[in-house]
Parts: structure tokens; C-alpha cells; sequence
């Protein structure tokens, strides 16, 4: 019988070679015709693009570094290939570069302990390959989800398995009927091993969404997950279409507990990004939510299309308590009316200024969602309290990206992979400088090295940042909360004339003595009276216990940080019996009441149980 395989792989490569360059002049090549010991390539040694990865950054308990993990994705590989094996006319035995288009099998871990330019970047890269665990492959998707804990573990989930011309011939491709189930694994730092963390498969079991924003809290060991949609290739039994969705996950990693809370009204939501802020005391704090686009539930709707779904202006940031489940709408501003353009698959990175005590949102990159052939390479940042968008000037070289994720470290925006953009992704298109780009965020440039040691400091020359700093809100606050977890810090009265600023006298150190002992006196004699002999007759009265005071220490991520006018609300343990049902605040007006009843709530579930 005639193989006609030769002549395939050769007309294959004669219309890579001749149709298929980019401005490398690398041919690109199907995987599928990558011999198997050549097919060990990865981004570490190998890196041309990824795009629809995701990543995460995380301290290790035991010794407090920092690491970025970044896994799955659809990527490009430089590989070396000899044409003999790929042309079986031409029997050379020289190699030659190809470009080859195939997922990202491969879980990566940066270490940003020391110091470390961009030219030796590889050092610090570790490339962890996914095995088979349990019959079952760890999954390799594009657009999931990453969340730790407070022992530092690495949990995957969500996401759709991908399948596209070339990126279908790679070795981790799956067909639609063997599409697993909605799963969670987590990978042991310590261990350095992955395994499945096993769902009750009774009641409604969770779904596996594409382009949910999720953060995490580890040291309240809790994560969520917000929105998404459903694709044909996120489930195998799911029907042809898109399907957006408008749920908050709650997961809870120390009693392996979920529960999923829908927004009020009837839309859906899809790619974005979510931020913590705080905790604050006993509170868990607020979740900054800043999705791309807004497409009605229930209704199919087709990625890319300019005519599906509503795109966000940024006007509306939207805040969650997770202790309430309350959603505010925080108006936001502008100055001359210039602001972002409405944008998809961007990234953004949430920084504290410790001087001023204010918050700083920074935006970059995208693909246009009116114009989808379109990459906007602007930088802006949303300054906190005075939600004011402020345009980074274009002094730094304009770098074209979507797909792509970055994080903050000190004044350091580090951004990994990135895309041109395109209606479909492009095989074809040019390799990227670098997989990893650092953008100073205080000197507004790119800089080729990472400094561990660095403080975020807000840039000057913005244009409105001087003058907005740590103002209120032109339009007033969207809520109390909002307000006495943002709200502008002010700096401590100057002492009265001719007080000394530091130091006491030694009468002024006496008398500071004496007035304390007495205090110390009157206050014992208060306590004896409140407690063993009006208590007692009062039983009725009970003080408030566990409030949080003004001036509360709040510690956030990465460090502490001092804030006022924390309230006094008692947070939702997430792990209770019962829920109580939130008090809901309408997403389309500041503070205003949904008329709406709320959903009903039932109690915690397995994250097999919830309904995403």
C-alpha cells in the first residue's frame, strides 16, 4: 500500500515555510510533526507567545519570598528541527528553527527572591510538567483560575480546553467527549506534587466557566471566583454556545466549603480582573470587581463579536463585601473626559501608597472591544479615594498586548506573555521580545531588571494625580463601606504653639506619672463597679463585643497597613450553619436599594453542590 504521509508532511512544510513566516523568517510548524523527544519544549527555554494563561502571586510561608506561578495557555515554541525528518526529499541533517504552535502543558514558577535582569531571567524560572495523576491528566486549559492558601499550596480550576488549527494537534489536546468534569487540583509546594481535591458529586455540581476573575485571601485561607461563561468545550455536555454568568464564588479552603451567590439583575459578565482589599480587623474587607464586558443571562452570545454584549466604560467600579453580600457601584471620573477605551483581556495590578495611604489601580493593555483588530497600548491608573482615571503619559515605548497577566512588587508592574490582537488567534504572528516585561511604575518606563527590594511611590507628572490625592469622590461616596474602608486619611493635627514636638520634661514626665496612676486608679474602681456590681442587677444591657475601632491595624496581602473608620459590622463566617440573606445594594445607582427581592440563600455546599 502507498504512504502518502511523506508527501503530506512535505506539502505541509513547503506551505509553513512559504505561507506561513513571521518577521523572524521562522517557519511555522505542526506540532504533530515534531518528532516526540523534540516535543519537551517550554516557555522557560523555548518561548516565542502565550496568551489566555493564568497566573498567580504568592509568598512562601516558610521562608516569606515572593514566586509567580503561571500555568496552562496556548503558546508558541522556537524549536530546532532537522528538515530530513519533516522533508523526506531533502536528506540534510541540519537543523532548522520552526515555530510551533501547542499548549502550555506546563506550570511555571518564577522566583523573585534576588534580584535578577531580564537577560538571566531563565534562572529563576522552574518549568513543572504535568503528569498523569490517577488516570487523569492534570488539566491544561486556557482562561481558567488560580487560588493559594495560607500554607502556600497552588489550586488550578476552570477554564475551557481549547481546540483551534495547530494548537488541536498538541499532545494535550482533548477531544469533546473527554471533557472532564468541573474539577480543583492543587499542587504542594512542599511535596512538589499535584492532586485532585475530591468534590461530594451529589446535588448540583459545580460548573467549569472560561474568563471568571478570581483573587484570593490567604491568610483567612478563603478564594472567590466571579463570573464567567459557559463554552462547548468547558463541558462535554454542554450544548453549542456561550452562556455568561453572574456568580460569586465563596471557597473556603479549611473545610474544603463553597457556596455560589448570584448578582441582582439580569446580566452576565465576562473576563476582567478582581482585587482584594484589606482584611481590615475582623473584617474581610472589599473585592474590587472590573469586568470587560455585560451580556444578558440566558442569552447565547459569540466572543469577539462588537454587537454581543455591552463593553464597560469604567465609570461604574463595582465593590463586594464578602461579609454582607452587598454590591456597591462606586462612581468613577475623568478629567476632560478622557479615559480608557472600552477594552478587553487587560490586566490590572492593585498597589497601596504608603506615604499618601492611598490606592492605586493600574490598567494596561487590552484588545478593543468595538474594534477587535485593535491593541491599546495605554497605561492609566485609577487613584483611590477620588476614584479619578488619570492617563499615564506615552514617554515609554508602546507595547502592543492582550492575553497577557501582570502583578505588582513594590513599584514593579511585572507583566508575562501577551498576544497581538486579532478575531482569531493568529499562528503566524511575529515571536515576542521577551516573556517577561517589567514596567516601573514610579518612573513610568520599562526597566530590564527586578529589584526585590522596592517601595511603590506614586509617579509624578500625571497629569490630575497632584491635585486628586487623596480626595473624596467628586460624585460622593457609592456606600458607607466603601467609604470607611477607602476613605481619605487624615494626617495628624501639628502639635499647638510652642509645645515641644518630641520629649517630655522631666515635671511634664512626673506629672504624665502621677495622672496615670490615678487613672489607673479610677479605672480599676470603674471596672469593680461595672462588672461585679452593676452587672449583675443589669443583665438586660449587654456592651457590643469583638468591634473594630477607628484606627484598627488592617493587614492586607503583603504587609500592614494603618486605616481609619473601619465600622463595627460583625463579618458572616463562611463556614456557618446558616446564611443569613444579604441586603443587597442595586448595581445601577450609588447607595440606592434594589426593589427586587434578594435571591434566596441556602446554607454552605460542597463545591460540587454549588451552582456556578
Amino acid at each position: 500500500m502507498i504512504s502518502f504521509l511523506p508527501l503530506v508532511a512535505y506539502l505541509l512544510q513547503w506551505l509553513c515555510s512559504i505561507h506561513g513566516t513571521n518577521g523572524e523568517n521562522w517557519p511555522v510548524l505542526n506540532a504533530s510533526l515534531v518528532p516526540l523527544d523534540k516535543r519537551d519544549y517550554n516557555i522557560r527555554d523555548n518561548y516565542c507567545r502565550l496568551l489566555a494563561h493564568t497566573s498567580l502571586l504568592l509568598r512562601d510561608p516558610r521562608n516569606g519570598h515572593l514566586m509567580i506561578v503561571v500555568d496552562g495557555g496556548m503558546a508558541k515554541y522556537k524549536v530546532q528541527v532537522e528538515r530530513s525528518w519533516i522533508d523526506e526529499f531533502n536528506k540534510s541533517k541540519v537543523e532548522t528553527d520552526w515555530e510551533v504552535p501547542d499548549l502550555n502543558g506546563d506550570t511555571a514558577i518564577i522566583n523573585l527572591d534576588v534580584d535578577f535582569t531580564l537577560n538571566d531571567v531563565n534562572n529563576r524560572i522552574k518549568i513543572i510538567p504535568k503528569p498523569k495523576v490517577n488516570k487523569n491528566y492534570v488539566p491544561v486549559v486556557n482562561r481558567g483560575y488560580m487560588w493559594t492558601d495560607s500554607n502556600g499550596n497552588i489550586y488550578i480550576s476552570g477554564g475551557h480546553f481549547f481546540e483551534q488549527a495547530y494548537w488541536d494537534e498538541s499532545l494535550y489536546h482533548t477531544q469533546k467527549g473527554d471533557i472532564p468534569n468541573f474539577s480543583i487540583w492543587r499542587y504542594s509546594i512542599y511535596q512538589e506534587k499535584w492532586d485532585e481535591v475530591f468534590l461530594d458529586s451529589s446535588g448540583n455540581p459545580m460548573i467549569r466557566l472560561i474568563s471568571s476573575a478570581a483573587t484570593s485571601v490567604p491568610g483567612s485561607n478563603l478564594s472567590f471566583a466571579f463570573a464567567g461563561y459557559l463554552s462547548p468545550r468547558s463541558g462535554r455536555d454542554n450544548a453549542n454556545g456561550n452562556w455568561a454568568t453572574s456568580g460569586m464564588v465563596h471557597y473556603n479552603h479549611s473545610t474544603n466549603m463553597a457556596y455560589n451567590i448570584s448578582q441582582p439583575g439580569q446580566l452576565g459578565y465576562t473576563h476582567g480582573s478582581l482585587h482584594h482589599i484589606g482584611p481590615f480587623g475582623d473584617h474581610t474587607g472589599l473585592l474590587l470587581v472590573l469586568m470587560a464586558k455585560e451580556h444578558p443571562l440566558n442569552l447565547n452570545f459569540i466572543e469577539n463579536e462588537p454587537t454581543h454584549g455591552k463593553s464597560f466604560d469604567f465609570t461604574k467600579i463595582r465593590f463586594y463585601n464578602p461579609d454582607t453580600n452587598k454590591w456597591y457601584i462606586q462612581q468613577a471620573d475623568f478629567i476632560s473626559d478622557e479615559k480608557p477605551t472600552t477594552r478587553t483581556r487587560f490586566c490590572s495590578v492593585l498597589v497601596r501608597e504608603e506615604g499618601t495611604k492611598t490606592w492605586d489601580l493600574w490598567l494596561y493593555g487590552g484588545q478593543g472591544t468595538e474594534d477587535v483588530e485593535t491593541n491599546p497600548s495605554d497605561i492609566w491608573v485609577l487613584t483611590m479615594p477620588a476614584f479619578m482615571w488619570l492617563k499615564v503619559s506615552h514617554s515609554f515605548e508602546s507595547i502592543y498586548t492582550r492575553g497577557h497577566t501582570c502583578h505588582a512588587v513594590g513599584n514593579q508592574m511585572i507583566v508575562l506573555g501577551g498576544y497581538p490582537a486579532s478575531k482569531v488567534v493568529d499562528p503566524k504572528a511575529p515571536c515576542d521580545s521577551s516573556f517577561i516585561k517589567i514596567f516601573d511604575m514610579t518612573q513610568k518606563s520599562w526597566t530590564g531588571e527586578f529589584k526585590v527590594n522596592s517601595t511603590y511611590k506614586q509617579p509624578t507628572g500625571i497629569n490630575g494625580l497632584d491635585r486628586w490625592r487623596n480626595s473624596p469622590p467628586r460624585h460622593g461616596w457609592g456606600s458607607e463601606d466603601i467609604e470607611s474602608f477607602l476613605g481619605p486619611t487624615p494626617d495628624p493635627p501639628p502639635p499647638p504653639p510652642g509645645e515641644p514636638k518630641g520629649g517630655l520634661s522631666l515635671g511634664g514626665s512626673i506629672g504624665v506619672s502621677v495622672g496615670g496612676l490615678i487613672g489607673l486608679i479610677l479605672t480599676g474602681a470603674f471596672i469593680y463597679w461595672r462588672f461585679w456590681i452593676y452587672v449583675p442587677i443589669n443583665q438586660g444591657e449587654q456592651g457590643h463585643i469583638g468591634s473594630v475601632l477607628p484606627g484598627s491595624v488592617m493587614t492586607d496581602p503583603m504587609g500592614k497597613h494603618e486605616l481609619s473608620g473601619i465600622s463595627n459590622r460583625t463579618p458572616i463566617q463562611i463556614a456557618a450553619p446558616i446564611i443569613p440573606k444579604p441586603d443587597w445594594e442595586a448595581p445601577d445607582e450609588p447607595g440606592s436599594l434594589n426593589t427586587s427581592p434578594p435571591p434566596t440563600l441556602s446554607s454552605p455546599i460542597s463545591p460540587a453542590q454549588a451552582q456556578s
